[in-house]
C-alpha cells in the first residue's frame, strides 16, 4: 500500500521525490538520472552518422592502334576498389582525327560494380586508302558518381596503314634537289630562285634541255617561250612565239613542250597546245 505523505512538507522536498512501492509495501525514493542513455549517443554507435572515407579516383588510359584493325580498346580504370557502385560517364571529341570520317563517335555510360577496377571502351576505326600522318582523337570522363576525376583525358593515337606516296614512296635518289621528309609539322618557305629575272605571264612550265644545265625554257599560257642563261637570269629573249595560234580560255593555253633527243643537233621542239576550236590539241 502506498503510505501518505504529509501535506505540509515543503515544497523542495517534495520535487525531487518519487514514492516507489516495494515488495515489502516500503516505499523507497529516486533521484531521476540526469546521464543520457548510452544507446541513445549518436558518438558511441560507429555505423552511424556521414561517411568520411576517402573516394578512389577513376582515370583514362592514352590507346594507339591501326587504321585497319577495325576497332580500338580504351581502358578506363579506379585506382582502388570501391564498396558501392560506380558510375562515370565518358564521351569522343575530334581533334586531328575526325569523328564519322576517321572514327565512330560514341558516349554513354561505364557502371564499376562493387570491387571492379577496370572497364573497356571499344571504339571502331574507319578504314580508307589515302595515306594520312598520325592521326589523334580524346575520350573525356565527365560527371562521376561515388568517385572522383583522375587523368580525365586520354590520347588516343590512329597509325595509317596506306602506303606512302610522293616523296615518301620513292626509291632513295642520291641527285634530288628535295630536302628530307619532315617527321613534324613545318613552315615552308618560299624563296625566288630568280630575283633578277624579269616577270612572266601565266607561266605553265619551266625546263631545260636534258643534260644542259645552262639555260632555262620559261612557257607562257599565251603562246611564247622566253629563255635565259643560268648564269645571268635577267637577260631573257623570246625563244618561240605563235600567240596568234594559242586559244586561251578557260584552261586552254600553251601547255607543254620537248626537245627532240639530240637536242640542239636537231633544233627541233614539240609543244602541246589548243587552238581556236577549243576541241583542238596540237
Amino acid at each position: 500500500m502506498y503510505r501518505p505523505i504529509p501535506w505540509f512538507l515543503p515544497v523542495y522536498m517534495l520535487m525531487p521525490l518519487f514514492a516507489i512501492s516495494t515488495a515489502c509495501g516500503e516505499p523507497t525514493t529516486k533521484t531521476p538520472d540526469t546521464q543520457p542513455d548510452e544507446d541513445s549517443d549518436p558518438d558511441s554507435d560507429p555505423d552511424s552518422g556521414p561517411d568520411t572515407s576517402p573516394l578512389g579516383a577513376l582515370s583514362v588510359a592514352d590507346a594507339a592502334g591501326v587504321e585497319g584493325a577495325g576497332t580500338l580498346t580504351v581502358q578506363i580504370s579506379l585506382n582502388e576498389a570501391a564498396e558501392e557502385e560506380v558510375a562515370v560517364d565518358y564521351t569522343t571529341t575530334a581533334d586531328s582525327a575526325l569523328g564519322e570520317a576517321d572514327f565512330v563517335s560514341v558516349s554513354g555510360t561505364l557502371t564499376f560494380a562493387p570491387g571492379t577496377l577496370e572497364q573497356d571502351v571499344i571504339i571502331e576505326i574507319l578504314d580508307d586508302t589515302t595515306y594520312e600522318e598520325e592521326e589523334q582523337f580524346v575520350v573525356e570522363l565527365r560527371d562521376p558518381m561515388n568517385a572522383t576525376l583522375g587523368d580525365a583525358r586520354g590520347i588516343v593515337t590512329i597509325t595509317d596503314d596506306d602506303p606512302a606516296v610522293g616523296l615518301t614512296g620513292r626509291p632513295e635518289n642520291l641527285t634530288c634537289l628535295a630536302p628530307p621528309r619532315p617527321v613534324q609539322d613545318t613552315a615552308v618557305n618560299v624563296e625566288d630562285a630568280f630575283p633578277s629575272a624579269p616577270g612572266f605571264s601565266q607561266i605553265t612550265k619551266i625546263l631545260q634541255v636534258p643534260g644542259d644545265g645552262s639555260r632555262w625554257y620559261v612557257l607562257e599560257k599565251g603562246g611564247r617561250v622566253r629563255a635565259f642563261d643560268t648564269s645571268d637570269p635577267s637577260d631573257v629573249w623570246t625563244f618561240l612565239d605563235f600567240s596568234d595560234q594559242v586559244w586561251t580560255n578557260s584552261e586552254g593555253g600553251l601547255l607543254g613542250m620537248a626537245f627532240t633527243p639530240d637536242f640542239p643537233t636537231t633544233p627541233e621542239v614539240y609543244v602541246n597546245y589548243t587552238g581556236f576550236d577549243d576541241s583542238q590539241r596540237v
